[in-house]
Parts: C-alpha cells; structure tokens; sequence
C-alpha cells in the first residue's frame, strides 16, 4: 500500500514539474506562445485556400522549424490582407506588419489533397526581436479521395443502316477519374439502346448486344455482366471507351441510343 502512495506521489510531482516547466517564459521577460491545430483535407475544396492556423503577431521572423518534405510545396504564409507566400524551406524570412499585432495564417494550397493519403506535420516558429516566440504546430490528415469529374459525352448514339454486322457508335465516350489513391474501381453497365423511331420504341440492343473497348484494346467486352475498369486503366486520369453493337436480322435498320452507367466504388483505406 505504501508502495502505491510512493508511486502516486512521485508521478503528482512529475506532473506538477512538467506543468511548471510549460509554463515557464523562454527567458527572463520573454514569453512563448504554443498552437496546435489539426486540418482534415479529404475533398478537393472550392476555395483555393485551406486555412490550417490563424494568430496575431507583431514584426518579427518566421522559420520551419520540423516539417515532413511533402507538405513544402503547399505552405504558405498570408500577413493581413496581403498576398500568401510560400514559406519553403528550412531559412527565416522576415517580415513586417503594421504598428501592434497583425493577423498572420497559415495556408495550404487545396492541391494538397493529392498527396498520398496519410498525416503530415509542420511546425512553425515566429520570433520577436526582443526574444518571444509563437510555436504553431499543425498537422494535416490527408484522406483517401475520388472522384469522376467528367464523362462526355452522356448520350450514346449507334447507326446501323446495312444489315447485319458490327456498327461502331459515332464518338468515343471519355471519362476523367482524379483520384489520390488506388483503391477503387468502375463499374460500367448499359441498358438496353433504343430505336431512335417512336413508332418502334420497343425494338432494342440489348447489354449483351452492346460492346466496349477501352484505350484502344484490341478486343471487345460485353456488357452483358457488367465491367470494372480498376486505375490502371485510367493512364493520366482519362479512360477512353469505344461503344459499338452486333446487329442481327432481327433488328430493324436506322439509329439506336441509349448511355452508360458509370458508379465509382472505393474500398476502405
């Protein structure tokens, strides 16, 4: 029991020792100012800038002090209404506010978002000349992102006007996916193609009619099961599908149209 006590009052006095320690100024008549702030990016923002740390400083300088190399190209500085710089680096930059306190935030350019998904940390240290100092400590949680921006164009039109063969559609259908991660996939489905005649309405191609090529391969796929497009198939973010349709005697001649479904699934992180 007496053992416990000692225990007990030994760390109530490293608690108390550190308490002190924190808040002790950096030096005689100098003080030291600590923030932390936690900045979730897990879309790419409208805004084009994501604000991590808003503080009041007055004339001093600005340095990183610890900062993981990923994050150098979207850090910046803004003082006031004046333009946001890029801090960069491990070198002090000097900077100038008005009379008394200005408004400093620090700032992160929204492109962030395509880093690899992950937390990132930064820290920041502002320094008067006469010896105070402002520490903001900032970390970033960059969350798994995807998202389909494009897909043009979202009618599909294919004429069929001499009999039985294969008809290619008259475009290719683009579809742009940005994304920061691999894990996830597309899955491409397609109703049924219409007879463009309203007097003939229920004569149709049907999924297992309707094929598709992507980037160009050398064979056709049906869609008549589905198909799954996994990131590799998006080289640069864009994958291509050329549409067409096996006609048979049984459908009638002239023009058929009807679109593709396109659902993005993304797996846990």
């Amino acid at each position: 029991m007496s053992s416990e006590r000692a225990n007990t009052t030994r760390i109530l006095i490293l608690a108390l020792a550190l308490f002190l320690v924190a808040a002790l100024p950096v030096s005689a008549g100098t003080q030291l100012n600590y923030f932390h702030s936690n900045l979730i990016v897990d879309s790419l923002a409208a805004a084009e800038w994501l604000t991590a740390e808003t503080i009041l400083v007055e004339s001093q300088t600005v340095e990183i002090t610890e900062i993981d190399e990923a994050l150098l190209p979207y850090t910046y500085l803004k003082i006031e209404e004046g333009r946001p710089q890029k801090i960069g680096g491990l070198n002090k930059k000097a900077f100038t506010t008005k009379e008394g306190f200005s408004e400093a935030q620090v700032l992160f350019h929204r492109e962030i978002i395509w880093l690899t998904p992950g937390e990132y940390s930064l820290k920041l240290k502002f320094a008067t000349e006469a010896g105070d100092q402002t520490v903001v400590d900032v970390t970033v949680n960059v969350a798994p992102f995807t998202a389909i921006f494009f897909i043009e164009p979202t009618a599909v039109k294919i004429e069929a006007t001499k009999g039985p063969g294969l008809y290619k559609a008259k475009e290719p259908v683009e579809i742009r996916v940005q994304s920061n991660n691999n894990a996830w996939h597309i899955y491409l489905t397609a109703e049924k193609f219409h007879f463009s005649d309203k007097d003939n309405k229920d004569v149709t191609l049907k999924p297992s009619e309707l094929l598709v090529k992507v980037n160009g391969a050398k064979d056709y796929q049906s869609f008549e099961k589905g198909i799954s497009l996994h990131p590799s198939s998006f080289p640069g973010g864009i994958a291509i599908l050329e549409l067409a349709a096996l006609v048979d005697w049984h459908h009638l001649a002239g023009s058929y149209e009807g679109t593709v479904q396109v659902v993005l699934f993304s797996r846990k992180w």
